[in-house]
């Protein structure tokens, strides 16, 4: 990604070849400081988007707790057996978030702090409900990447 000025006057200020706004006055002063704008700004826009949101889709580690109850839950349905592969702490699956919880409770989590409630898909026809779950790469935590 690129950032560059028109050569014509006002100047225009692009970022990635489209137009995204004309700095107040025609020197490189107006122009540097238009351009730190519009640079700060889409740093907000990106680290906004980069966060997960309700909805998303993450990959959840699942830990030694989680591995339990998920057999505890499959053990207790003999009416309608589980067909799914074994788990293990540290198996790692997708997760939808499906609810959040933040100080603004913006539907987003905020700078690590927020926990979430994800759905995650199990390798089976089951999914298993894990609460209150933070950031991270540890076990029992979540992640925007594999």
């Amino acid at each position: 990604m690129t950032w560059r000025t028109g050569r014509h006057q006002p100047r225009n200020i692009y970022w990635n070849n489209q137009f995204v706004a004309v700095a107040v006055g025609c020197d490189e002063e107006a122009t540097h400081a238009a351009w730190s704008i519009c640079y700060a700004l889409n740093a907000i826009k990106e680290n906004h988007m980069r966060r997960p949101q309700l909805g998303a889709i993450v990959f959840y580690k699942l830990n030694q707790g989680d591995v339990d109850r998920i057999n505890t839950l499959r053990a207790s349905r003999q009416h309608q057996p589980i067909e799914g592969n074994q788990v293990s702490a540290g198996d790692v699956f997708p997760a939808m978030i499906v609810r959040t919880f933040d100080s603004g409770d913006t539907g987003t989590v905020d700078d690590n702090t927020g926990t979430v409630n994800l759905q995650v898909n199990l390798d089976g026809d089951d999914t298993y409900w894990a609460t209150s779950r933070q950031v991270g790469d540890a076990e029992g935590a979540y992640n925007t990447e594999q």
